[in-house]
This record gives structure tokens, sequence and C-alpha cells, in this order.
């Protein structure tokens, strides 16, 4: 097996989905009234306490910044690995406004070897709140709170932008801890889709990861 590597790291994104956090009533998805601080404040920070089971065997929060009302885009930095940490962002979002919430995640992957391979910061998760400047919610807007995953690895996809382009074995390795990731985030949350961008990865990129290719992989 050739030794290059077959995956690539980008610190700007390389592919991304979106959604629209939602509520179950009656076995279907309903919207989710967040229009109100009492109810917005609770909610988030329960969704925020959830965040390591819902990420489950994907990844771990590393460091979070909260970019609060009147405050500005790092209000509150924490890195969740510290003592006390959680508590902290915890306290925070309960006392303050908050805008967005945006955590950087270390992903536990599989090596080619089946050994533990962990990539720093090679996702984010975003929060975000789409509030005006007397904190109600811009409810003009289609999804006033979203979420967001962004990859800024490829180890999923089983064509990549690594020195070897054909990563079949990681994304067959890694590949199911991504999808799995994304189906809890639907039903969990529950949350409903919006979107997903990665033109890069022409035809690789569906709602729930990457796909494999039909026949073979693609040329540079």
């Amino acid at each position: 097996m050739d030794d290059g590597k077959t995956w690539h790291w980008d610190s700007g994104g390389l592919v991304g989905w979106s959604y629209r956090p939602m509520a179950r009533r009656d076995g279907r998805l309903v919207p989710l009234d967040l229009e109100r601080q009492e109810t917005r404040k609770p909610w988030l920070c329960e969704l925020v306490g959830r965040l390591p089971a819902l990420l489950g065997d994907f990844a771990y929060p590393s460091r979070v910044h909260v970019n609060a009302q009147g405050k500005g885009d790092d209000a509150c930095v924490i890195d969740w690995q510290d003592e006390g940490g959680r508590s902290t962002l915890l306290t925070f979002l309960q006392r303050e406004l908050a805008k967005e919430v945006l955590c950087y995640l270390n992903l536990t992957c599989l090596d080619r070897d089946l050994e533990p391979l962990e990539i720093t910061h090679g996702a984010a998760f975003w929060i975000n709140l789409w509030v005006d400047e007397s904190g109600s919610l811009d409810l003009a807007s289609d999804a006033p709170v979203y979420l967001r995953l962004e990859l800024n690895a490829d180890i999923y996809a089983p064509w990549s932008f690594g020195d070897v382009q054909d990563n079949a074995l990681l994304a067959s390795l890694n590949g199911p801890r991504l999808t799995s990731f994304l189906e809890r985030l639907e039903r969990d949350v529950p949350a409903q889709l919006l979107g997903m961008d990665g033109e890069r990865y022409s035809g690789l990129v569906g709602p729930r990861g990457f796909t494999a290719p039909a026949n073979t992989f693609r040329g540079a």
C-alpha cells in the first residue's frame, strides 16, 4: 500500500451540513418556539450540555467560543477539557444572551492499522441565533436558529484531496462515525436538514455524510 497521506485537512472547511432545530409532537417534527429568551436560554444550555452524547465516537469538544449580545465574538472562551470549563460555559449561557456558540471538535478516528487517530480541530459545530438589538429572534429569517457542522478533514471521503486520492479504506473505517452523528442530530436534537455543501466533492456528499462513487475514483 502506498504510504502517502490519503486524507486532507483544511482550516477553511471542506464540507458542511446545516439544520433547523425542531420539536417532536405525535411522532412528527413541528416548529420549535424559541422566540422568548426564557425559553431559548434553557434550550441552548440543554443542547450544549448534551453535545458529548450527540457526538458519540465521532469527536469530542475542544475549544468553545461564544458571541454574546453586547460583548463580542469572544465573550466567553473555554477549553471543554479543562476542569470547570463546562460549568463556566453553561453559567455564561444562562446569564448572557448568546448569538453564536462555536465549538471546535477533535475527531476520533481509526488509522489503516485500526489504531486510534485523533485529528485536532478536524471539525467545527455552530449553534447560531439571529437576534436583533433587543435580543428578539429575527423571525423574518427562515431559520433564526440553526445548527451547522463543518468538516476540516476529509478522512470520511472515499475520494480525497490528500497526496493519494484513493481514501476508500479510511472512509470505510470512519465514515460510519460521521453518519451516526448526523443521524443523531436529526433524531435526538431533533433537527431538520436545511442543506449541505461540498461542491469540491461533486457527487460524493449526501445527507448522511459521504457516499462511494458508482465505479471508481475520479482523477485530479
